[in-house]
């Protein structure tokens, strides 16, 4: 069963100090580089409706065994990095560790996010 880790920030439009978001461009930026650390393909931005985009992550095919995906959501309100990985409960680790590493990102630029985490329902 597909399981996630999300990990949710909010979006601001223009970076300052004072703010406690992220922006867009930042959002990309720290989603590239977790990507690429991982040795991800990256695939987007695609333009999922008129105010949502995604970027998405995986393993390259040459490495079937690691089962992880990435997908950074940006809308309006906020961005939403999202984890996930096909299995058990017991599987779930592997998706934690990814979050892990965009927790650390936003919190070495002081920017609060929520965490969370479940099953992923695929409806027929």
């Amino acid at each position: 069963m597909p399981r996630y880790v999300e990990v949710q920030a909010p979006r601001i439009q223009i970076e300052s100090s004072q703010s406690n978001g992220l922006t867009a461009a930042l959002a990309a930026d720290i989603f590239r580089n977790v990507a690429t650390e991982l040795g991800f393909v990256i695939v987007g931005p695609i333009k999922v409706s008129t105010n949502l985009f995604e970027y998405s992550a995986r393993p390259p095919r040459s490495s079937p065994e690691n089962k992880t995906s990435v997908i950074m959501w940006v809308d309006d309100r906020q961005i939403r990095f999202e984890s996930g990985i096909d299995g058990y409960a017991k599987d779930l680790d592997a998706a934690q560790k990814v979050a892990a590493l965009f927790e650390q990102a936003l919190e070495k630029r002081g920017i609060s996010y929520k965490l969370r985490s479940g099953k992923m329902i695929i409806r027929p």
